[in-house]
C-alpha cells in the first residue's frame, strides 16, 4: 500500500487543483496563489504537501536511491509549500513574504527533478520522459518569470508546471 501511496496522493492534489481552476477560470484571480482564501487551496498545499512529504521520504527516496541533498531541498520546499498555503499574502510583508517562499518552492522543484532524472534506478523509458518534463519545467518557469504579464494564462502555466513535477515522480517511481 505505502508504495502506491503517491498515486494516490497525486490524484487527490490534482482533483484539488482541477476544482480550482474550474472555479474560478471566469474571474480575475490568475494564479493559485490568488486563491488562497479557499479551503481547498491550503487542503491541497498544506495537506496534500505534508502526505506527499511522508510518502517521499518514506518510500520514494530511498526506491531511488537518492542522497540526503534531496530530503534536504525537498524539506525546504515542503516548508515553503505550508507557508505559502497558510499565508495569502494579500498585502505588505506578507505578500512579499508569500512571493518569495511561492516562487523559490517552484524554482527548487527544478533542482529535485535534476535529482531525479540523475537516478541510476531510472530505466531509459523513465530518463527520457522526466528529462522531456524537465525541459518543459524549465521552460515554463522562464516563461512565467519573464512575461508576467500574460496574467490571463499565468494560472495554466501554474498547474501545469506543479502537474510537471508530480509527474516526474509518478513516471520514475512506477516506471524505474
Amino acid at each position: 500500500m505505502f508504495q502506491w501511496l503517491g498515486l494516490i496522493i497525486t490524484l487527490i492534489v490534482w482533483l484539488g487543483l482541477a476544482f480550482l481552476l474550474l472555479r474560478w477560470r471566469n474571474h480575475q484571480l490568475n494564479s493559485i496563489s490568488a486563491h488562497g482564501a479557499a479551503l481547498v487551496f491550503k487542503v491541497v498545499l498544506v495537506g496534500g504537501g505534508l502526505a506527499y512529504y511522508w510518502w517521499l521520504v518514506g518510500w520514494y527516496a530511498p526506491h531511488l536511491h537518492l542522497s540526503n541533498l534531496f530530503v534536504t531541498i525537498l524539506t525546504v520546499v515542503i516548508a515553503y509549500q505550508i507557508f505559502t498555503g497558510l499565508n495569502n499574502g494579500n498585502a505588505g510583508f506578507s505578500k512579499d513574504l508569500h512571493d518569495y517562499t511561492s516562487q523559490t518552492m517552484a524554482l527548487l522543484y527544478i533542482p529535485l527533478t535534476v535529482l531525479i532524472v540523475g537516478s541510476h534506478e531510472l530505466n531509459l523509458t523513465a530518463h527520457i520522459i522526466c528529462t522531456c518534463l524537465l525541459i518543459y519545467m524549465v521552460n515554463s518557469y522562464v516563461i512565467v518569470e519573464i512575461m508576467k504579464r500574460l496574467k490571463p494564462i499565468h494560472l495554466i502555466f501554474q498547474l501545469a508546471y506543479v502537474v510537471a513535477f508530480q509527474l516526474v515522480i509518478l513516471v520514475s517511481a512506477y516506471l524505474a
